[in-house]
């Protein structure tokens, strides 16, 4: 009497499609946890027309704009302000001017000297997290080069620092920017390093600097950017950006257009909303 034998068949590997490739940079990211409308109003609709700025903000704009520029190019852009400020802002732009003009001039004595002393350059960076398909940007305004695996990146803010406290926009922004450095320096030179990041206050000229280890970064990815870069995927392939209004329409610049931010900032007392 014949035995019969138990047959295994192997099924064939899955075939899975790649992820398609998104970009993203930490200020958009943070935008889109803040509020999804926000990002499709200003990044995919291109409403930029609509934009509303606090004078505080429109100064940053202009200084972060004119910080790379010669002297040559950025005078014609000053001069020129009036036609590319924002519409509610336009009664106080020799103000944003003059204060920019300030600003500007500690901006290009700190990083000289930062260049000078401490071998920092202006330079862009961008990793790919195969992990959820987003190419990430970076670029802060000077990166120290790795000694000995030591990387200080740092950013100018336009404000005045308050004692040691950061934002928790800027602590985001900032551990995202020395998450995307490191790992796009580990394809250079595969070592272990540690990342300082560094606020510079403009206004009153104080330095912030906190320093992370890899181990630090990856497990601020894991548990806090790629759940809401997921989300994100989801809301460009569905075309669904809910608006989530909140105390951060005040200073959002597309509330003009906003159907929600009115109520909100009617309902906070930002604004009366009975007529004169």
């Amino acid at each position: 009497m014949k035995t019969k034998t138990a047959t295994t068949l192997n099924a064939p590997p899955v075939q899975r499609e790649p992820l398609k490739t998104y970009s993203t940079s930490p200020s958009s990211l943070w935008d889109y946890i803040q509020c999804p409308g926000r990002v499709r109003l200003r990044r995919w609709d291109k409403e930029e027309k609509h934009r509303l700025s606090t004078l505080k903000q429109e100064i940053g704009r202009v200084v972060h704009d004119l910080v790379p520029l010669d002297e040559r190019n950025r005078q014609d852009r000053l001069d020129s302000l009036h036609y590319d400020i924002s519409a509610d802002i336009l009664p106080q732009a020799e103000r944003v001017v003059s204060e920019s003009e300030t600003l500007l001039a500690r901006s290009d004595r700190i990083i000289a000297y930062l260049k000078k002393y401490k071998s920092a350059w202006e330079e862009t960076f961008d990793f790919l997290d195969s992990v959820t398909g987003f190419r990430i940007y970076a670029q802060p305004e000077l990166v120290m080069r790795p000694r000995f695996g030591e990387v200080t990146v740092f950013d100018l803010k336009t404000t005045a620092s308050k004692g040691k406290y950061v934002s928790q926009r800027d602590g985001f922004k900032m551990k995202l920017f020395g998450w995307v450095i490191l790992n796009a320096l580990k394809q250079e030179r595969d070592i272990d390093y540690r990342v300082n990041l560094s606020l510079l206050y403009l206004k009153d000229e104080k330095l912030i600097e906190t320093p992370y280890s890899e181990a630090d970064l990856d497990s601020f990815m894991n548990a806090e950017v790629r759940p809401k870069l997921r989300k994100l995927r989801r809301s460009i392939e569905t075309r669904e950006f809910m608006l989530r209004p909140g105390g951060h329409c005040k200073h959002c610049q597309m509330r003009s257009i906003c159907p929600l931010a009115k109520y909100e900032l009617e309902r906070s007392g930002e604004i009366n909303s009975s007529p004169d």
